[in-house]
């Protein structure tokens, strides 16, 4: 069993470093006018949420304690 919950965390893992991704894209956008702030802060959700379990993960992974959670006007500074 422990081979398939090591195989759920890296996906969790892997879905954050996409995540993070995403949020640059949405970053770029945002800073040079193609969407508006609000359309930001929507399209940002879902990619703040993957980004957290990934980072959940990895601190269980290594051992650190619960991180904080990333927030929308953190990611786009």
């Amino acid at each position: 069993m422990k081979h398939n919950n090591a195989s759920v965390n890296d996906k969790k893992i892997e879905a954050g470093r996409m995540a993070k991704d995403r949020l640059d894209e949405i970053r770029f956008k945002l800073k040079t006018g193609q969407i508006s702030y609000d359309e930001a802060k929507e399209a940002a959700l879902e990619p703040l949420e993957d980004l957290y379990a990934g980072m959940v993960e990895v601190s269980k992974k290594y051992g650190f304690g619960k991180p904080r959670k990333p927030n929308f006007a953190g990611m786009m500074r």
